[in-house]
């Protein structure tokens, strides 16, 4: 038999318009080409480049069902038009850069406009003016992917990892590959790759940093969402100038969209994420962890690999939600229980129903490694679902030694 004492349970289950004609040949184009095939355009993601019948140079911003979006005034040479492309590369990912306008005959367009004031690409005309914003936003989003696009060839990238707790991380990676920041925690690399959208976001606004200082003299600084939460924070610095110069090129960069995504990653056929009572009764268990005496920390995770050197057996269903039950009671019994009053025997008995739920009918295999240190015991449990579409979870619990 696994469950014997609450301390085995708990090893057990720690787991648990109109376009302008003008040539644009002489525009402001901030970045320089840097050569004449770059400049070409001609193959380069959502952009076509093409000679019009009187022999001037156009591109179009196309969308993927191949709708124009936005065209260009004529250029005189292809490897303008190309340079134009680059203009709306640099300039199309600001929504700032755009204006909607009506026309005389009472229509809606968009203009976007370089740095200077001279317009660079022109939408179609829409007959509601609500059409015609939501064509900018379109034209962002195709340019902010186009950049994209490019960045994943050979720049700035964020990238998924596992850490050493076993949760999903992301780092935001510079050219030279540089870590820039580091996410919190997530229980699976899906989730981890959904956040990176709310760093793409809020990580545009300077507002949304703060400058700290580290209890040994360092500087660092935190990202925070619109509701104030840490969604990502920065390496550490020596000096105060140092940090903040690391938080203006994170804007600047992150508003350039020249950062690439990290490989799709599919999420769990069934998730912790999905129950959300049991989700928060593991959040809560490690608030009460944390506060107390004996335990160090509490974490749950959902990859999960059998690992070398543990104690593995069969294990039901039945077996696994007993172990939740001794695991919920001792760390509510050696750790801090006030410091999450909504712990309730109500929550704790739905958490439940809903672990039972998430396991289904699969076979499991359940594998018990334990750790010991000078000032840390530490046991990680390991409930591995024998279905390929099944949970594989992690959870961990450390303690002081005393």
């Amino acid at each position: 038999m696994f469950i014997r004492t609450a301390t085995v349970a708990s090893m057990f289950l720690a787991l648990i318009s109109g376009c302008a004609t003008d040539e644009g040949d002489d525009l402001d184009l901030a970045p320089a080409c840097e050569s004449d095939e770059k400049c070409d355009a001609a193959s380069q993601e959502g952009f076509e480049v093409f000679e019009g019948a009187d022999g001037k140079f156009y591109f179009h911003l196309v969308s993927a069902n191949g709708k124009i979006v936005m065209r260009s005034q004529a250029y005189s040479s292809k490897q303008a038009a190309g340079r134009g492309v680059e203009s709306v590369r640099v300039n199309g990912v600001d929504p700032a850069n755009y204006k909607v306008l009506q026309a005389s005959n009472g229509e809606w367009y968009t203009n976007l406009y370089a740095q200077n004031h001279e317009i660079i690409a022109t939408s179609e005309t829409h007959a509601r003016k609500f059409n015609a914003k939501r064509g900018m936003e379109t034209a962002v989003n195709l340019v902010s992917e186009a950049q994209q696009l490019r960045a994943a060839r050979s720049g700035a990238r964020f990238q998924t990892f596992v850490g050493d707790d076993h949760q999903s991380y992301f780092h935001l990676r510079g050219k030279n590959g540089e870590v820039m920041m580091q996410s919190e925690g997530y229980l699976n690399g899906a989730s981890a790759i959904k956040a990176i959208e709310s760093v793409r976001t809020n990580g545009k606004v300077a507002d949304r940093y703060k400058l700290l200082q580290a209890a040994d003299g360092q500087w660092y600084f935190t990202l925070t969402a619109g509701n104030n939460e840490v969604i990502a924070r920065g390496e550490t610095y020596a000096t105060k100038s140092n940090a903040q110069r690391a938080i203006d090129t994170s804007v600047a960069l992150l508003k350039s969209e020249l950062v690439a995504d990290p490989r799709p990653i599919a999420a769990p056929a069934r998730s912790l994420e999905t129950s959300q009572d049991l989700v928060k009764v593991m959040g809560a268990l490690a608030d009460v962890a944390a506060g107390g005496t004996q335990h160090a920390y509490f974490g749950v995770a959902e990859q999960a690999k059998k690992p070398a050197g543990a104690d593995c057996e069969a294990a039901t269903v039945e077996q696994i939600q007993m172990a939740f039950d001794g695991l919920v009671g001792e760390v509510m019994a050696q750790g801090d229980a006030a410091a999450r009053a909504d712990l309730t025997p109500s929550l704790v008995a739905s958490s439940r129903t809903q672990l039972g739920t998430l396991l289904g009918t699969d076979t499991y295999e359940l594998c018990i490694k334990t750790t010991q240190g000078e000032k840390i015991f530490g046991t990680e449990t390991f409930i591995l679902s024998q279905a390929a579409n099944g949970p594989k979870l992690v959870m961990e619990m450390g303690y002081e030694q005393q």
